[in-house]
């Protein structure tokens, strides 16, 4: 089986961007407005940093995104 790179995403209310990091792959950091756009990103960041850090693999690369992003909202009651 494929070994599978985590990476977390997570949503910054205060610049309004969606940041990501990852502990398997030294030295990943990427940000994007949209989830969407962070997960492009991350296709091309990945294999680009497996490279330099030694960690190339051949053919596919498995990634797997978790994203968190807290909300706030209010109960029906008064």
């Amino acid at each position: 089986m494929k070994e599978i790179y985590l990476v977390f995403a997570e949503w910054c209310n205060s610049e309004n961007t969606w940041i990501a990091s990852s502990n398997d792959i030294p030295g990943f950091m990427a940000e994007a407005d949209s989830i969407e756009a962070l997960s492009i990103k991350i296709q091309s960041l990945v294999p680009e940093l497996l490279l330099l850090n030694n960690q190339a693999t051949a053919g596919e690369i498995m990634i797997e995104i978790i994203a968190r992003k807290f909300v706030k909202t209010h109960s029906l009651e008064n």
